[in-house]
């Protein structure tokens, strides 16, 4: 009875625990999903920022703090970008400040560099350029020690437009470059365009208006192909006509207005512009009225106007500026001296107001030309802010470089002490090692000892057999190799020549003309050579018959010009003039002409071949050797390699070579051989 008790007692508390975990695991669930909704509301650029801001700080009051997981750091990276997207600081940095903490717990790579990347674009946005570059190339470190390559290539773009901003063009250039590369591995196609039309605005900004404009045409191509759209909600910009636009301000540049305006007004026929990108338009309208006023052609009066009104509906203060200086350049040019100046006056105050100091000296600039008495004091204030801005430029860079240098040097130091640490824990484990090691041979050396003595003499007596096995396997080893080397030199040459010999003595019993007796009577005495050479193999196995280049090429040329003579076969040799005999091994030389001997042999033996090609060359380390005949070929499936073939191999594997041998019946065959020198 208690057992029973006990059992459905357990199998409740199964159940509740079960009830719990599934009750906990649909809680998160419905969290994460509540987090992602107000993220994704936080994210859309076509809300006002502070709807924005209240969804974005809804997302993070569902985030359960307690928690360090990959989900939780990943949300607190998001959350800390919208933030800064919306201009809330406060906020950016009470989250910010949760995602290091967190990503550092755990040693998360790939959130330490998200954080470090929201904190460069912080500084960008807040025009902290210094800090911005400082912590892009923190997030760039990081970014190198995860996989997240695209990531990597977003963190080279934004530095490198950061670094277009202050006017280090190199450095941009360099740095979109490595972006580009990344971008095209990953097949990112929308940061591609986006990268070749930073890449034309560098070199516009540089002066180099023919490349600026390969590089949007480039983008052009890219957005038609990949049919890419704009990446971001709130204008619906027209990729293709923001690069015609750029295109258009290269002309501009070039002072081919003619041109420019083909460009600008190619933009205005493109599907949707119109309708959807009305900033766009206006910056169209500005470009257009530029290039008038320069051609003193048609009337810009109404499309500036209209400009206007798109800048200041979108709040856009510098261009805004622009326009009301081409306004004032205009009304200058028809001598209505009143408007020009009503214009020139509105265009400094929107000019100061962006906080924009380009378009300020470029208004300041105007303004002393069509206000000349206030020019002096233009000019002197055009000089203060230009050389503030150099000062200024020079300062920022400077206290980067600084900055990146002293970081530098901490983290060698960093390292420095951790390789120092690590050196003192392995020696003092060393120590620790050998310690031990001594006490336990210490106390085992006396039971040690008698069992030494033994496995000494034990061992002894194994080594004294060992060596008389080797010496035994020694001796046979070398009679073996003796053997196969005295036979494969009469089979390759005695034997050969003999069988040559046997040939044309052979037509005695055909032929008894002159020309055949004197042919016979040659071979009759090259009984004599083979005899020597019997003599020879007996006395002098081992000497170098195949020392020097000219001795080796005579003795091939003088092989074939034989074979020439005796056989109706026309046999031709073509040697490689970079092969440098002199430094092959005689080894190499005597199996290499003793496989050709044996080929030429078996050709003419059995091959029916009216033509031979011999080919040696070298290439790299190897030496070549092909030997191919138009003969009758044979099934080399239903073929067993004779002793001949079975020699040609084992004289190939002497030196490390390899032979293949390629035939079909009726289709002639090929022996290629390989040796490596």
């Amino acid at each position: 009875m208690n057992i029973i008790i006990r059992f459905l007692v357990g199998l409740l508390l199964l159940v509740l625990f079960s009830c719990k975990n599934q009750s906990d695991n649909a809680l998160e669930l419905a969290q994460n999903d509540s987090i992602k909704k107000y993220v994704d509301l936080a994210a859309n650029d076509t809300l006002p920022n502070l709807q924005r801001d209240q969804y974005n700080k809804k997302a993070f009051s569902f985030i359960d703090l307690k928690r360090n997981d990959t989900v939780v750091r990943w949300y607190l990276g998001e959350i800390s970008r919208n933030f800064i997207n919306v201009d809330d600081s406060i906020n950016y940095f009470k989250v910010s400040k949760q995602h290091l903490k967190k990503a550092a717990e755990k040693k998360d790579t790939l959130n330490l560099a998200r954080y470090y990347r929201h904190k460069a674009v912080f500084f960008k946005k807040s025009i902290i350029y210094d800090s911005a570059l400082y912590y892009y190339n923190k997030s760039e470190k990081y970014y190198l020690r995860t996989n997240d390559e695209n990531s990597l290539g977003i963190v080279y773009y934004k530095r490198g437009s950061l670094e277009m901003n202050i006017n280090d063009y190199l450095g941009a250039e360099f740095r979109i470059n490595k972006a580009l590369k990344i971008f095209k591995k990953t097949k990112n196609f929308d940061m591609m365009f986006l990268s070749y039309i930073l890449l034309g605005n560098i070199s516009h900004n540089l002066k180099d208006y023919n490349q600026a404009i390969k590089f949007f045409d480039i983008a052009i191509k890219l957005a038609k192909k990949y049919n890419l759209k704009v990446p971001y909600s709130r204008a619906k910009v027209s990729l293709i006509g923001m690069a015609l636009n750029n295109i258009g301000n290269s002309y501009r540049e070039k002072k081919e207005y003619a041109k420019a305006l083909y460009y600008f007004n190619k933009v205005l026929k493109e599907k949707g512009v119109c309708k959807n990108d009305p900033e766009l338009i206006a910056y169209l309208y500005e470009n257009m009225a530029f290039c008038y006023l320069k051609m003193n052609k048609n009337n810009p009066e109404s499309i500036l106007r209209k400009a206007s009104s798109i800048f200041q509906e979108f709040n856009n203060t510098k261009e805004n500026a622009i326009v009301n200086m081409y306004l004032s350049q205009y009304y200058n040019n028809k001598k209505d001296t009143f408007l020009a100046l009503k214009h020139s006056n509105k265009a400094l105050y929107l000019a100061k107001e962006s906080k924009e100091t380009y378009y300020y000296l470029t208004v300041l600039s105007n303004a002393g030309v069509i206000n000349t008495a206030k020019a002096p004091q233009y000019i002197q204030e055009y000089h203060r802010i230009n050389d503030s801005i150099l000062f200024e430029e020079r300062k920022a860079r400077n206290q980067f470089y600084k900055i990146q240098l002293e970081t530098n040097e901490i983290a060698q130091e960093k390292d420095n002490a951790i390789k120092q640490k690590w050196v003192l824990s392995s020696i003092i484990t060393g120590v620790l090692i050998i310690v031990i090691l001594l006490f336990v041979i210490y106390s085992q050396r006396a039971k040690q000892k008698e069992m030494r003595l033994l496995q000494k003499q034990q061992k002894a007596n194994e080594e004294i057999y060992q060596l008389m096995f080797q010496q035994q396997s020694i001796e046979d080893e070398v009679k073996l190799k003796e053997k196969k080397r005295i036979a494969l030199e009469l089979h390759d040459n005695i034997m050969n020549k003999l069988a040559s010999t046997r040939f044309n003595l052979f037509a005695l019993s055909v032929k008894t003309d002159e020309k055949t007796i004197a042919n016979a009577l040659e071979h009759i005495d090259k009984i004599k050579e083979i005899e020597n050479e019997i003599r020879d193999i007996t006395h002098e196995l081992n000497k170098e018959v195949f020392a020097g280049s000219y001795s080796f090429i005579s003795l091939l040329e003088k092989l074939i010009t034989e074979q020439n003579k005796l056989h109706n076969t026309n046999f031709e040799l073509e040697l490689d003039t970079k092969v440098n005999w002199d430094k092959v091994s005689s080894k190499i030389k005597m199996n290499l002409y003793r496989i050709l001997q044996e080929s030429l042999y078996n050709i003419i033996k059995y091959a029916r071949a009216t033509r031979v090609t011999i080919n040696i060359a070298r290439e790299e380390a190897n030496l070549f050797m092909a030997i191919q005949d138009d003969g009758i070929g044979f099934d080399a499936t239903q073929t067993n390699d004779g002793i001949g073939i079975k020699n040609m191999q084992e004289r190939a594997e002497t030196v490390s070579g390899k032979i293949i041998l390629q035939t079909e019946p009726n289709k002639g065959t090929s022996l290629f051989v390989t040796i490596p020198i």
